[in-house]
């Protein structure tokens, strides 16, 4: 394992049964091997930590969590936006919560647009509320002008609607080179070489020299930006 996780390259068993992955959890596996995300979470997560642990120590609890390390901890929502998320997840753990990483997610409909936020900015739970994959949730605030927020609901609802359509296209035949993919993006942060990458790719590639390994490396990296 590196510094952030990542499973042996040369070995597709340690990336574990990645034909029950859902689109949710192989948007994360791609994201979480971006630089620029590794960045953020980087220099956001010591602060969210501390806020976290000490809204904890204020309760009384003498046992602080090691936060950062916990499967759902994340910085604040708004330095997650920029991924589609509300707020980032640790990038060094591979096997999130599923619900976790639906809660997290802008764009899925069962998400929740709006969630209730404590005043450190951490998303708070709404226990005994489930939506099912075809529903969404939007948080009115009652308080406010209710005549731009159904403008917004509105614009909002459509635009997620058309996007969970483009969604469901993502099938299991167009995520067949996926495991690939991951492969060589894991292969270049090793140092691997593009011959050496080259050795992994499935014969059905037709070609397994090291400009295909160029080639499927550059896709990979683009799926990285546009999952």
């Amino acid at each position: 394992m590196t510094d952030w996780g990542l499973p042996d390259w040369r070995d597709p068993s340690t990336y574990g049964d990645t034909s029950t992955w859902s689109d949710l959890r192989w948007r994360w596996e791609f994201l979480r091997r971006r630089e620029d995300l590794r960045s953020d979470f980087e220099q956001f997560a010591p602060r969210a930590a501390e806020l976290r642990n000490a809204r904890l120590a204020a309760d009384g609890q003498l046992m602080l969590v090691d936060q950062i390390n916990s499967p759902n901890f994340t910085t604040a929502p708004i330095v997650g936006e920029a991924y589609g998320y509300m707020g980032i997840p640790n990038p060094r753990i591979s096997d999130l919560p599923e619900e976790f990483l639906r809660y997290l997610t802008l764009k899925q409909p069962n998400s929740g647009f709006r969630p209730h936020h404590d005043t450190d900015g951490n998303p708070i739970y709404q226990e005994g509320v489930a939506f099912s994959p075809d529903q969404a949730v939007w948080v009115f605030d009652l308080g406010d002008d209710l005549g731009p927020q159904l403008a917004a609901a509105k614009k909002i609802l459509h635009q997620t609607q058309s996007d969970r359509k483009d969604t469901k296209k993502l099938t299991k035949h167009r995520r067949g080179n996926w495991l690939i993919y991951l492969r060589v993006l894991d292969a270049r942060e090793a140092g691997a070489t593009l011959s050496q990458m080259s050795m992994i790719l499935p014969k059905t590639y037709g070609n397994t020299s090291a400009q295909a390994a160029y080639n499927i490396l550059h896709q990979a990296n683009e799926l990285r930006f546009r999952i």
